[in-house]
């Protein structure tokens, strides 16, 4: 299996074993939320799908996929399943959010590392140039049934016991949501917070602003803190305005 740095070798031994076949060649392999658009709806909302994702080439069959490898133990071993297809498109929306059109839905892929999904969408891009014409397939695990296991596990834990990480618009998470670890709901009220100091939700996406706000939430104590007041108390001294995006 090709190196991953965020992937342990247990990560990379369950991957391993979740493939159907031994005639299926894992080609790349990363650290991915699933996201998807659905119905009705213009932003994304979070499956609770996450995992090992990974580029398999498929001997036998001549196909290729992508798949998403429960990592953690329990459940279904592949969560999620795209045939590629000839024309299929990658499409990069920031460095760490890459879209993927289903027969049914669009899908958002929120990876854990931007260095890593570019290697990965370098790997997609390859092998898609070397597919033969074929019908466009639908994604499987199947993509209807999405919307329903998502509302049946809104009380579940997230995986890994952390965070879920939305996305307040088709572009993915913003820079200052991502390094915060935070859902819609509480990034939204820390947007509401953070008015207060004269900082507008058009600084958030700014990588420098981002890591400033970090450090200004600590040393408020925590996003919590903050939100629990819709005028946060001030620190020993005024926060300087953050840097020009």
């Amino acid at each position: 299996m090709p190196a991953a740095s965020l992937l342990s070798s247990e990560d990379k031994a369950a991957i391993k074993a979740a493939q159907p076949s031994s005639k299926h060649k894992i080609l790349s392999a990363a650290i991915a939320r699933l996201f998807v658009v659905l119905p009705g709806r213009p932003t994304w909302s979070y499956t609770r799908r996450f995992g090992g994702l990974v580029l398999v080439k498929d001997a036998h069959n001549r196909a290729s996929f992508l798949r998403i490898i429960n990592l953690a133990g329990a459940g279904n071993r592949i969560l999620w399943e795209q045939e590629l297809y000839e024309g299929f498109d990658f499409a990069e929306q920031r460095p760490f959010f890459y879209t993927v059109a289903g027969d049914e839905y669009l899908f958002g892929l929120d990876f854990a590392d931007a260095k890593e999904a570019a290697g990965f969408a370098s790997k997609v891009a390859r092998r898609v140039s070397k597919l033969s014409v074929k019908q466009r397939p639908s994604s499987t695990t199947p993509a209807s049934s999405i919307p329903s296991q998502m509302a049946q596990s809104q009380q579940q834990q997230t995986p890994l016991g952390t965070a879920v990480r939305g996305a307040k618009s088709l572009g993915g998470p913003t820079a200052t949501q991502r390094i915060l670890n935070l859902d819609d709901d509480k990034y939204r009220k820390l947007v509401k917070a953070l008015a207060a100091y004269s900082i507008t939700e058009g600084m958030l996406d700014d990588p420098d602003t981002a890591k400033f706000i970090q450090k200004f939430v600590s040393q408020n104590g925590s996003v919590d803190n903050m939100i629990r007041s819709s005028q946060p108390a001030a620190p020993a001294q005024a926060p300087p305005r953050p840097p020009p995006t």
